[in-house]
């Protein structure tokens, strides 16, 4: 059951309801359903489901390609799904670490999330970044046809 969640406490205090809860960007919605307010398990469930029926509605999620253009709080580079770090390789015992700029991203709906990396010694730091700029832009190009995006 999407957003809905049954809430069975004894102690300190007896609450048995089912609760609604979306989470939106900016705009969340939150209700209990009592049993005992609503007339009982069943009846507390039924007006649970209606009220999330109505307010998913006014409340419709992201679709992908909307997610994919967020950028994250802890984003250092200003671009989203674009990062610069340390990548680690191993063969048997020995171990190379290398600076990269790192493009995340999915091409189609569905699909597994790629990251590409690109490293700075061979591209520079400037050829890196841009690199991984283009590859993240020809992702989210790629994920917004996918969808039947039409570009903003």
């Amino acid at each position: 059951m999407r957003c809905i969640v049954r809430i069975d406490v004894e102690k300190p205090r007896q609450q048995h309801c089912w609760e609604v809860k979306i989470i939106r960007p900016g705009n969340s919605f939150h209700q209990s359903f009592s049993d005992s307010k609503c007339g009982g398990k069943r009846a507390a469930l039924l007006a649970a489901k209606k009220c999330r029926d109505v307010e998913l509605k006014k409340r419709p999620a992201m679709t992908g390609y909307d997610q994919a253009l967020v950028l994250k709080p802890t984003n250092k580079s200003g671009i989203a799904g674009v990062r610069k770090t340390i990548r680690v390789v191993r063969r048997g015992k020995k171990k190379w670490s290398y600076d990269v700029w790192a493009a995340t991203g999915t091409p189609k709906t569905g699909e597994r999330t790629n990251t590409r990396y690109f490293s700075v010694n061979k591209l520079g730091n400037k050829g890196a970044r841009l690199a991984a700029i283009a590859q993240r832009a020809e992702w989210v190009d790629s994920l917004r046809k996918s969808l039947g995006i039409r570009r903003k």
